[in-house]
């Protein structure tokens, strides 16, 4: 499964692109939003992740001119902006789904747990997308044991 990452912050990006790639995915960064936008109207992917906060348009603008464009893959918000009205801006652009950052700068064991929401919430929406594309069987690395 490709998947795009748009995160500004290297050390986060390499972060969520380490354990992504680890679980089976193939990843795509980009640190800006004009990248972004580029390189979703230009390549297919399975899911897209878009911090909000990134230079040259931010990731809400991105994904508002992604959808303009008619492409629905689904998009996964991850942002330090936690407040109601910002996950309400991000959900009415069309974001599927709405993470944020739970932590504080330069301290690496939140930022594997960010990644590990991360990858839960794309094994969920790849999973919702193949049911309504009428594939069974997900394919998807289980990263939790059965069972829990």
């Amino acid at each position: 499964m490709r998947l795009l990452l748009a995160e500004d912050e290297k050390e986060m990006s390499a972060a969520l692109s380490a354990i992504l790639t680890h679980s089976g995915y193939d990843v795509d960064a980009v640190y800006d939003g004009q990248a972004a936008v580029e390189k979703a109207l230009s390549q297919s992917y399975d899911c897209m992740i878009f911090d909000i906060m990134m230079p040259k348009k931010d990731g809400v603008q991105a994904l508002k001119e992604i959808r303009d464009k008619g492409n629905m893959t689904p998009v996964i918000m991850l942002t330090a902006k936690a407040e109601i009205d910002d996950r309400i801006t991000g959900l009415d652009a069309g974001a599927d789904d709405y993470l944020t950052k739970p932590f504080a700068m330069g301290v690496r064991i939140e930022h594997r747990q960010s990644a590990v929401d991360v990858l839960c919430a794309v094994e969920t929406h790849c999973r919702q997308c193949r049911t309504r594309r009428g594939r069974t069987g997900t394919g998807l690395p289980q990263f939790y044991p059965p069972g829990q």
